[in-house]
């Protein structure tokens, strides 16, 4: 008879339970920006391990051969729009939560965002922002998991 151990979570050299990185998704077709909220989200939070995709068809090839805990996505990218690419990102299984962070506030994509479900973070280049970005993916990571 097999006998299976149940082994939890990892554990660091010193013995301390170490968490599962939080696996981010982030896609933005400019390379810099798609780079540089990598590097914030990952800076505000040492638990969120982020790949980037510089369009949305590459995004959609990584969540299906991968799997995330979230996904960040701007809105306006050439391929296809970042509530449109979400939306796809959610018929895959399993299906990883989306937010769109873009630097468009206009009030219609706003609530067409919150239509969708899909929480909008606006996208500006200040350390608050990168912070409540990495908040809201863990939170929503957190929720997924449990």
């Amino acid at each position: 008879m097999a006998v299976v151990e149940d082994v939890g979570q990892d554990t660091d050299p010193e013995g301390d339970e170490v968490d599962a990185p939080v696996e981010v998704l982030v896609v933005d077709d400019e390379p810099d920006l798609a780079d540089l909220v990598q590097e914030f989200l990952e800076r505000a939070d040492d638990a969120l391990a982020v790949t980037t995709a510089t369009n949305a068809r590459t995004g959609l090839q990584l969540v299906r051969e991968r799997s995330f805990d979230a996904v960040v996505s701007d809105y306006h990218m050439l391929t296809m729009d970042g509530l449109t690419f979400l939306d796809r990102v959610a018929d895959t299984e399993p299906a990883p939560p989306g937010i769109l962070f873009s630097s468009d506030d206009a009030p219609e994509l706003v609530e067409a965002a919150h239509d969708a479900g899909v929480p909008f973070v606006h996208k500006r280049m200040r350390s608050e922002r990168f912070d409540r970005l990495a908040s809201r993916v863990r939170t929503l990571a957190e929720d997924r998991r449990n």
